[in-house]
């Protein structure tokens, strides 16, 4: 997507008149929703054995979440070797549909 896009104007601008951490964050997370056209995206910190999300921008209105880091292996594994990796789940009869994130 080139600068040439509406959206993608729009967005940098936002970023570009932010003054504070909060608010530089939280122009992010929503940029990525428009200029992508994700679902949600979501900024956390690691504290402890503890994910919790710090700011995020959704199409609809749920609310944040925290997870422990020990019952996801691979999300250890991303924030400790700082390596970003893919997950792809197939729906099927091992899983169900209230686990799969949407």
């Amino acid at each position: 997507m080139s600068v040439d896009h509406p959206e993608l104007a729009a967005a940098a601008e936002r970023l570009r008149a932010e003054k504070t951490v909060p608010g530089l964050l939280g122009a992010t997370v929503r940029a990525y929703v428009e200029v992508l056209g994700a679902r949600s995206c979501t900024i956390s910190r690691v504290i402890g054995d503890l994910l919790v999300d710090l700011i995020q921008h959704q199409q609809d209105e749920r609310l944040g979440h925290g997870y422990l880091i020990s019952d996801y292996p691979l999300t250890r594994a991303v924030i400790e070797g700082r390596e970003p990796r893919t997950v792809f789940v197939r729906p099927g009869p091992c899983v169900s549909s209230g686990s799969i994130p949407s």
